[in-house]
């Protein structure tokens, strides 16, 4: 899967509704990465088809509608930003830290978790403080397993059958809050849209 520039840039396209900075201090600051990691969050508390943001040790992936389409490298800082905001330290991705500023290549984010735990809240550094958006701890959502078919190329200028071709979608692609078997069939859906021509752009004629 190609990996798009800027992950977190991406949201801005989703035309997202914006929370209000809220007036409570019950924010936590400090050593983010362990409630961040592993975990799947939407924009939207408990829904897989809206923005949704998984991170990893070292990389954020993001989906749209259940399907991943962008994936970026991050590390966490505890510094702003402020004086290196174009600047990315390639050694950090990874790493712990005891900041809560999320730094991928091209910007900078703060994240602070409500006292529960079960959401944060995240805005570029340089916007002002109505611009934070809320995020959803999504419910043990299912990821498909791999998927694949094959396909045999039909439309070589001989008249006979081309060669056979494998489709294939890899782990991971497609999220669902229903079961795995909705996850995977959202991969299978993938195969049977797209198998047959891709098969005949890339497999060979006898």
């Amino acid at each position: 899967m190609k990996h798009i520039q800027n992950i977190l840039i991406v949201l801005v396209s989703f035309s997202i509704q914006l929370m209000n900075s809220q007036t409570t201090s019950n924010y936590i600051t400090t050593n983010i990465q362990p409630h961040l990691q592993d975990k799947f969050w939407s924009s939207s508390a408990n829904d897989s088809n809206k923005v949704v943001l998984h991170f990893t040790q070292n990389q954020i992936h993001l989906y749209s509608f259940g399907k991943k389409f962008a994936s970026d490298q991050y590390y966490i800082t505890n510094n702003s930003c402020e004086d290196n905001l174009h600047s990315f330290e390639i050694e950090k991705i990874g790493t712990s830290s005891t900041g809560n500023y999320i730094k991928n290549k091209l910007s900078c984010y703060e994240i602070e978790f409500y006292a529960d735990l079960l959401k944060f809240r995240m805005k570029r550094t340089y916007e002002n403080d109505t611009k934070w958006q809320t995020f959803y701890l999504l419910n043990n959502p299912f990821t498909n397993t791999l998927q694949s078919g094959a396909y045999t190329k039909n439309n070589c200028t001989t008249g006979g059958l081309g060669s056979t071709v494998t489709y294939t979608v890899v782990a991971g692609k497609y999220i669902s809050t229903v079961s795995q078997a909705d996850a995977d069939a959202q991969a299978q859906a993938e195969i049977i849209a797209n198998g047959q021509n891709y098969a005949n752009a890339n497999g060979t004629c006898p």
